[in-house]
Parts: structure tokens; C-alpha cells; sequence
């Protein structure tokens, strides 16, 4: 019983992990065209909420260096990381704040 009940709470979050990094997309490559058109990435970044998470999934940061990052948390104190920096999604410590 404690296999079947591990095994789809393994499902359910590589789901949601494949989903949100999915619904990141357009995302990435909307800070990226305006990049392209003003030489710098957004201060910010509109991500819609949605009926099911009103504070939202996903969120947006421009970092010091001028870079940015597009996280969701993962589980409690982590997150899933978009760096642009790096041009690809890392785990790390849930360091960003929500707008």
C-alpha cells in the first residue's frame, strides 16, 4: 500500500514539474524578445494567476546582475529554478520572495 501511495505522489509531482516548466515557456521567451527590443530584461514580468492558484505558480525575478529567473516552489523551502544565466531549470533554496 505505502508503494502504490509513494509511486502516485511521484506522478503527481513530475506532472506538476512538467506542467509548470511547460507554462513557463512563453514566459521565458516573452523576457527574451523584450531583450531583444530594449537591451535589458523586464523589470517585471506579468504571470497570470489562475482560478486554481490566485497568488499564481509561477513567478518572475530580475536579479542584480541584471539576469533573471522564473521559479515555482517545489516543495516547503524549495524551488525549481529557470536561471537565464544558465539557459536551463536547477533545484535550489527557495531564496526569492513573491511580487
Amino acid at each position: 500500500m505505502l508503494l502504490i501511495l509513494t509511486g502516485s505522489l511521484i506522478g503527481f509531482w513530475d506532472r506538476r514539474d512538467s506542467r509548470l516548466k511547460s507554462q513557463a515557456q512563453p514566459f521565458i521567451a516573452a523576457a527574451e524578445s523584450y531583450r531583444a527590443r530594449h537591451g535589458e530584461y523586464p523589470d517585471s514580468l506579468p504571470i497570470p494567476a489562475t482560478p486554481e492558484h490566485p497568488d499564481g505558480e509561477l513567478f518572475y525575478q530580475r536579479e542584480p546582475d541584471g539576469s533573471y529567473i522564473i521559479w515555482y516552489g517545489a516543495t516547503l523551502g524549495e524551488s525549481t529554478i529557470y536561471d537565464s544565466n544558465a539557459g536551463h531549470w536547477s533545484e535550489g533554496s527557495a531564496r526569492q520572495t513573491a511580487p
